[in-house]
């Protein structure tokens, strides 16, 4: 199981690399990330869920 650091360091890789992608969506109107960025992200996100579902937070 990863701790809790590791758990913040994801949610902080996700929460930026998504900020990143709004914001060009919404400069240029297109995407830049592809889907198995997304999946990857995604996945991280899934992992944190799991985490918090096991601790009943």
């Amino acid at each position: 199981m990863k701790s809790d650091l590791e758990l913040l360091q994801q949610i902080y890789k996700v929460a930026s690399a998504l900020d990143l992608e709004l914001c060009t969506v919404l400069n240029r109107g297109k995407s830049t990330m592809s889907g198995a960025e997304y999946e990857e992200l995604m996945e991280l996100m899934i992992e944190v869920e799991d985490y918090l579902e096991a601790k009943d937070l």
